[in-house]
C-alpha cells in the first residue's frame, strides 16, 4: 500500500486499485479518475479560463458541436493556449478518450493536483468544485485555519467569475450561507446593481431573498411564496419583488438594475409610478394594490411590455387605447372602479387575456362585443364561454 502525505491534514493512499483521500486519519473520498493534471502556472496561460468547472464545461460544449479527431491525450499541458477555443479543444482531446492510465500513476498523478492545490492556498480553481468545496468544508471543520480562511475567499471568488454551474452548485450545497448578505450581494452582482440593491434594502428596511435564475426545484417552489426578492443572471438584477413592504414611493436606486424584465411592487402605497419608464426591458408590471390613478401615456411605450398588472388601483377614468400597448399579451384591471371600458383595448395586436372582474362596468360586454364585428364572430353561436371566460373572434380570453 502505498501513502502520500500531503499536509498535517490530507493524506492519499493507493488500496488496491483505488486512491483513497483522508482527511485527519477518516477517510474523506476516493478519488474516481484522472480528469486533466495542470501546473497553477499553466492555469494563467489557458487565457480567460478561471477554472477547471469553466474548462469543462467548454469542452462538453465543443463535442455537442465539432467532431473532432482524437491525435493523442496527455497527462500534462506542456504549452500554453490562448483562447478559450483552443483550451476547450484541448481538454475534449485529454478527456473524451482518457487513456487507460495504469493504477499507481493515477495516485501519483492525484497526489501531485492535491500537492499542487495545498501548496497555492488551496485555489479552488486546481481542481473541480465538486472535490474542492467539500474537501475544503472539511479541513476547516477540522481545524486547518488555511482552509478556513480560503473557503470564505474561494467561494467569493467562484461567486464573482458568475460562472453559472459553479454558481447552482454552491448554493445547492449551502455554501452561500459561509458568506454575511452583504458580501453575498457583492459577489453575485456587478458594482453599479449590488451598491445599489444595497441601498434599496437600506431604504426599505427590508433585507431580500436572493435567487439564481436556473434553480432547483426546491428553491423555484419556494421562491414562488416569496414577495421579497430578487433573480439573478449574469451578475445582474432580472427580477425584483418589494411586495407588500409599505413603499408609498418608488426608490430611484432601482433604475440601475439595466437589465429588469418583471418588477412586482404590488401591496404598497405608490401613487407615481413615473420613475419606472427609465426601465426599458421590463416584460412584466405588477402595481396591483396600490394607490394609482391612472396609466400614464409612457407605460404604453415601454417596448418590450408584455404584462401589466395594475388591479385593486382607484383608476376610475378609463385609459385609451388606440395605437398602444402594441406588444401587450396580459392586462388585468379587476376591481379598479372603472365604470366603463375601451373598446379599442380588444383591438390591441397581441392581447391574449384580459380580466375585467369586481368593476361597475354597466355594459353588457358581451352583447357590445357582437356588434364589434373585427372582434367578434357574427351570431350568438359563435360565442365561446368556458369556466367564465368569454373569447373572441381574434383569440383573447375575456374574463369580467
Amino acid at each position: 500500500m502505498k501513502e502520500c502525505k500531503i499536509n498535517d491534514y490530507i493524506t492519499l493512499e493507493l488500496f488496491g486499485d483505488e486512491t483513497i483521500i483522508y482527511v485527519s486519519g477518516k477517510m474523506f473520498r476516493q478519488c474516481k479518475f484522472v480528469l486533466l493534471n495542470i501546473a497553477p502556472e499553466r492555469l494563467e496561460e489557458i487565457n480567460e479560463i478561471n477554472s477547471i468547472d469553466e474548462l469543462k464545461s467548454l469542452a462538453d460544449d465543443f463535442r455537442e458541436k465539432e467532431n473532432f479527431k482524437i491525435t493523442n491525450a496527455f497527462l500534462n499541458i506542456k504549452a500554453p493556449m490562448d483562447t478559450k477555443e483552443a483550451a476547450a479543444f484541448l481538454y475534449s482531446e485529454m478527456t473524451k478518450n482518457r487513456p487507460n492510465i495504469p493504477p499507481e500513476t493515477a495516485f501519483w498523478v492525484h497526489c501531485s493536483n492535491l500537492q499542487a492545490w495545498a501548496e497555492n492556498n488551496y485555489d479552488t480553481r486546481l481542481l473541480h468544485s465538486n472535490l474542492a468545496f467539500p474537501l475544503l468544508k472539511k479541513l476547516a471543520k477540522k481545524g486547518d485555519l488555511t482552509a478556513k480562511r480560503a473557503l470564505k475567499e474561494e467561494i467569493t471568488k467562484r461567486l464573482e467569475s458568475g460562472f453559472l454551474a459553479t454558481l447552482e452548485f454552491l448554493k445547492e450545497e449551502g455554501y452561500f450561507e459561509y458568506l454575511e448578505h452583504d458580501e453575498l450581494v457583492m459577489a453575485l452582482l456587478n458594482m453599479e446593481e449590488a451598491s445599489a440593491l444595497l441601498e434599496l434594502e437600506r431604504l426599505t428596511n427590508v433585507k431580500l431573498n436572493l435567487y439564481l435564475e436556473n434553480e432547483p426545484e426546491y428553491y423555484i417552489e419556494k421562491y414562488e411564496n416569496d414577495y421579497t426578492n430578487i433573480i439573478i443572471k449574469d451578475k445582474s438584477v432580472m427580477k425584483l419583488g418589494l411586495r407588500n413592504v409599505g413603499l408609498k414611493e418608488i426608490p430611484a436606486c432601482i433604475t440601475k438594475f439595466k437589465s429588469l424584465k418583471e418588477l412586482d411592487l404590488g401591496n404598497n402605497n405608490i401613487k407615481n409610478i413615473s420613475i419606472i419608464r427609465e426601465l426599458k426591458n421590463l416584460k412584466i408590471l405588477s402595481l396591483g394594490g396600490n394607490q394609482i390613478k391612472e396609466i400614464p401615456n409612457w407605460v404604453y411605450e415601454l417596448p418590450s411590455l408584455e404584462a401589466l398588472g395594475i388591479s385593486k388601483n382607484p383608476i376610475e377614468r378609463p385609459p385609451d387605447f388606440n395605437g398602444k400597448f402594441s406588444n401587450i399579451k396580459i392586462l388585468s384591471l379587476m376591481d379598479c372602479d372603472l365604470k366603463e371600458i375601451p373598446y379599442s383595448l380588444f383591438r390591441l395586436p397581441n392581447l391574449e387575456y384580459i380580466y375585467l372582474e369586481h368593476n361597475y362596468i354597466k355594459d353588457n360586454i358581451e352583447e357590445k362585443l357582437k356588434n364589434e364585428k373585427d372582434i367578434w364572430s357574427e351570431g350568438k353561436d359563435d360565442i365561446c364561454q368556458f369556466k367564465g371566460y368569454l373569447k373572441s373572434k381574434k383569440g383573447i380570453w375575456i374574463k369580467y
